[in-house]
């Protein structure tokens, strides 16, 4: 089985196909000629779903008990078996009603019907293995050819801090582009520093692939991570040392465009530099060819460059790192080595773990007892 393709659609509205969505992904599995159950935690989007509550498909009955109680008296009914044992593929719609117990439940029974007690969710969550380490070396950028590293020129590079982003930027974008370069430095408008930290300072030029970091206008769109291509700099006059706008030409926009783009202007904000917070004004666009994970969480990239580092810096980084890719062929690793041991150290492991307080509050295990001094 392989759980779960979990939707948390909770904020979009009704009518904008959320149930469509869900419908289309059961279809597709079922083209495959897998065995996929469908699921909803409440009866209403059950119904829409034409398949059983979350309850239902595990045997459990209004009155009952709770998913608690029901795993503390060690029951998993009959019904749960018959009808999860065949699955492949169980989607669970309305994830955001689900809470710790649920899933605390959701594991013990399918370990039980699964038959497999000592692994998580009975196995349906798969264990890094020495042949998955090896597909991993297999897309190293020393291991592949030219023409292979020539394709991911372009590609988006995450990194797990800003810092290495922009490291990457001024290193491997500017000293090699020959375009001209506009460097400019925030505008202080409040703080007890001379000037703004130099890590306040943008680098652009003309062709650069940028997003958007706050709701410029988020009536016309031009919103928070949108992204586009730097076109060029728009002065209020010719002896203007700084310019007004900076002017880019949005993807998908099609909205009216001046100079050639969307005018992005100069906007305040507030960022602590070595100090106390500083308040300043700058262009609300950052380089997107080098990002940190947390600008394409959620994403599936067409390309991507994946830099892991020497360690895991937080939990869970390479896991959802390497799930913005759907096949390995659009994955290239910018790092000389991938080894076994960096997904069985307690630092990859930690990610996937429920930790003390959260077994207690389960009822799994009892509180450990405090020190006596």
């Amino acid at each position: 089985m392989h759980l779960c393709v979990c939707l948390n659609l909770q904020s979009s509205l009704g009518g904008v196909g959320k149930t469509t969505c869900v419908k289309l992904i059961q279809r597709n599995i079922q083209k495959a000629k897998k065995k996929c159950q469908i699921t909803a935690y409440t009866g209403t989007q059950a119904h829409a779903l034409k398949g059983p509550t979350l309850h239902s498909l595990l045997g459990l009955r209004r009155g009952e008990g709770t998913f608690r109680q029901s795993m503390q008296n060690k029951f998993v009914a009959e019904s749960a078996k018959l009808n999860l044992r065949p699955v492949e593929y169980l989607i669970i719609d309305e994830i955001y009603l689900l809470g710790l117990n649920a899933f605390a439940y959701l594991n013990y029974a399918l370990q039980i019907i699964k038959q497999k007690r000592n692994l998580p969710f009975g196995g349906t969550l798969k264990k890094v293995t020495q042949q998955n380490v090896d597909d991993l070396q297999s897309r190293l950028s020393n291991n592949l050819d030219d023409v292979t590293r020539d394709s991911f020129k372009d590609a988006i590079r995450v990194y797990p801090d800003n810092f290495m982003c922009q490291r990457y930027h001024i290193k491997n974008l500017v000293s090699s582009c020959v375009k001209p370069i506009l460097k400019l430095t925030s505008i202080l408008v409040a703080s007890r520093q001379k000037r703004a930290p130099r890590d306040f300072d943008q680098f652009f030029y003309e062709g650069l692939r940028v997003y958007i970091t706050s709701n410029v206008s988020a009536s016309a769109g031009v919103t928070n991570r949108r992204q586009g291509v730097i076109v060029r700099p728009v002065y209020s006059d010719k002896g203007a040392s700084y310019p007004k706008f900076i002017i880019v030409n949005l993807d998908n926009w099609t909205g009216p465009k001046y100079y050639g783009g969307v005018p992005i202007p100069l906007l305040q904000d507030e960022v602590a530099g070595g100090g106390p917070t500083n308040r300043v004004k700058r262009f609300p666009i950052r380089q997107a060819q080098a990002v940190t994970l947390f600008k394409v969480q959620g994403r599936t990239l067409g390309k991507l460059a994946f830099n892991f580092t020497s360690r895991e810096l937080f939990h869970n980084y390479s896991y959802c790192g390497l799930a913005r890719v759907g096949i390995l062929e659009d994955l290239i690793i910018e790092d000389n080595e991938v080894t076994l041991s960096r997904f069985e150290n307690p630092g990859f492991k930690s990610g996937f773990q429920l930790t003390t307080a959260e077994l207690v509050h389960l009822g799994v295990i009892t509180a450990p007892e405090e020190d006596a001094y």
